[in-house]
């Protein structure tokens, strides 16, 4: 059984996940945009019988319209062996909880998958580079 869980800056599999974004990348700042007053929730792992399948995690910048900081989807990756189990879909949808908790109203991310997206119930932005930039809207 997959587990969704938030990983602490001491979780063990934080490591792992900083090589795996960094081999697919470079390296990710789990905590991007954190400062006093402006939270950034904690990565989101996939774990099933002690092995990470995947990760997740978010930071704080501009969002889409310029406006104040937004949550955004950083980096998220599903190892090759694990992909087309839904996991992406468990990972987005945790961290849309995860913002919620911060009484965020919306959600941002910037991805050249976004039809994972799209069936979420995201909307698209706009398009930029070879990505597309979409919003979930979260909050009344």
């Amino acid at each position: 059984m997959i587990s969704i869980i938030s990983a602490d800056r001491k979780n063990q599999y934080l490591p792992q996940l900083d090589s795996w974004f960094t081999a697919q990348w470079e390296p990710v700042d789990f905590y991007r945009g954190a400062e006093p007053g402006s939270a950034v929730p904690d990565p989101l792992l996939a774990i099933e019988a002690d092995e990470l399948l995947a990760g997740l995690a978010l930071s704080r910048y501009k969002a889409a319209d310029g406006q104040y900081l937004g949550i955004w989807i950083n980096a998220l990756l599903v190892a090759p062996a694990h992909r087309g189990r839904g996991i992406a879909s468990m990972l987005i949808t945790a961290a849309q909880l995860q913002a919620t908790l911060l009484q965020v109203s919306e959600i941002y991310a910037k991805t050249d998958v976004p039809g994972l997206y799209r069936k979420l119930g995201w909307i698209d932005l706009a398009a930029e580079d070879d990505c597309m930039i979409l919003k979930k809207r979260l909050l009344s």
